[in-house]
């Protein structure tokens, strides 16, 4: 009895620290060496391990785990039907980092929540949100191409933005350019900037709600300069939704955008509009052709290879050689998240996808209604609006499950899920 419980004492401290061990996990599936991200596996099965040994289950029921197995089976026929296993592999191991990512501080908060000194666990996760959003910024002002903005040059402005963090590694195909992309950057503040901006809104603390709308400031500044249409969509969708959140009073704004579009139609001639849409001399136009030609030809490798895909982070590689577009080159990806999550892991990993953040969905709007402070639910609504960025962002680019900066949304969705107040201080 002494030796059980010394093993359940020990496995307990561990479960205590699994973030710390994600922390040490994370690099070595984020950058795939040899036999490394096996460590990681290793690392975190132990953590798992443990959890079940001092509180009797693997990890805490989310709702999410069947379509979370599923995408981790789909993700290994992905691997293993791949032409080029090189090309995949580091995608893999992105994979299994989002998963872990999310399991590991779904299961790490709550312990950490349970801890003595946890009073207010929903300051240490907002605050957690505002140094991942400060460090994504920091790194994308120091890293980012910004000659690949579409819009508006502006010499005087990007050419004085310092370029100092460059060949980061990738996935494996090969970049256009040593530096981040600006779409990605863009779509990433899309994601973080409604939860900063639902932290400065609904905590209590006065310098932590400051630093949140300072960072949401800077945030928005960042995804201006990236001039990325698609973070801004997905922001509009977040912030919208914050605002439907406060009061469902906005879901009447619905009527006149909707008139506003209806009149617009009528009143704009269709053949500007198309000259303008599909115009091949302006930055709009070749994004819209662009496009198209890229979905026909992810449509048409769905149609041939429906239940496996094409292999994971073989898009380019398979649409160059064997579904050449009019204008295109090897395209990266599909530039559709859900067109590409089909590609990568067949129509099964779609609907498991779809599957999964569905059930996170039902399971915040639960916790959301059921909170136990209005702090508690401010943020969870500010991280619910920003996976509703990331979703609008993806109708017109793909951050890919497994893309490097996915891991940011994933941790965003583990947090959402982990009990934000456990314990509710007395009036």
């Amino acid at each position: 009895n002494d030796e059980r419980k010394m093993i359940k004492a020990i496995c307990g401290w561990m479960t205590r620290y699994e973030l710390v061990v994600l922390g040490v996990a994370a690099p070595l599936w984020l950058f795939p060496q040899g036999g490394l991200p096996w460590v990681g596996v290793g690392l975190i099965g132990l953590t798992w391990v443990c959890r079940r040994i001092s509180r009797g289950y693997f990890t805490s029921w989310t709702g999410v785990e069947i379509p979370s197995l599923v995408l981790v089976v789909m993700a290994l026929v992905g691997y293993g039907i791949s032409v080029e296993p090189g090309l995949s592999w580091a995608r893999l191991w992105n994979i299994v980092l989002d998963l872990a990512v999310f399991f590991g501080l779904a299961n790490g908060l709550r312990a950490v929540g349970e801890g003595k000194r946890a009073r207010r666990p929903v300051e240490w996760m907002a605050g957690g949100v505002l140094v991942a959003a400060l460090g994504v910024m920091g790194l994308s002002l120091l890293g980012t191409d910004w000659d690949s903005v579409r819009f508006f040059d502006i010499p005087w402005l990007y050419e004085r933005l310092p370029s100092l963090i460059r060949g980061l590694p990738n996935s494996g195909v090969a970049a256009t350019s040593d530096l981040i992309n600006p779409r990605w950057v863009g779509i990433t503040m899309g994601v973080l900037v409604p939860a900063l901006v639902a932290c400065a809104l609904g905590l209590k603390r006065g310098w932590l709600r400051l630093l949140c709308g300072l960072a949401a400031a800077l945030g928005t500044g960042v995804l201006l300069l990236t001039q990325t249409l698609q973070g801004a969509v997905g922001l509009a969708a977040g912030i919208f939704l914050l605002m439907v959140w406060r009061s469902r009073w906005w879901l009447l704004l619905l009527i006149p955008t909707g008139l506003a579009l209806l009149g617009g139609w009528y009143l704009l001639d269709p053949a500007q509009v198309g000259g303008v849409l599909f115009a091949q001399d302006n930055p709009i136009g070749i994004a819209v052709v662009l496009r198209l030609d890229i979905w026909s030809r992810a449509l048409a490798m769905m149609r041939d290879m429906p239940f496996t895909g094409i292999g994971l982070n073989t898009f380019s590689l398979i649409q160059w050689n064997f579904y050449p577009g009019h204008l295109l080159g090897p395209e990266p990806h599909a530039h559709n998240i859900y067109l590409q999550t089909a590609l990568d892991m067949g129509l099964p990993g779609l609907a498991a996808f779809a599957w999964f953040f569905i059930a996170w969905g039902v399971r915040v709007w639960r916790n959301i209604k059921n909170g136990a402070s209005g702090e508690y639910r401010a943020l969870l609504a500010g991280i619910a609006a920003g996976i509703a960025a990331y979703l609008a962002a993806g109708w017109m680019d793909a951050m890919m499950l497994g893309a490097k900066p996915s891991a940011l949304v994933w941790g965003l969705m583990g947090m959402a899920l982990a009990p934000g107040y456990t314990k509710v201080e007395k009036p």
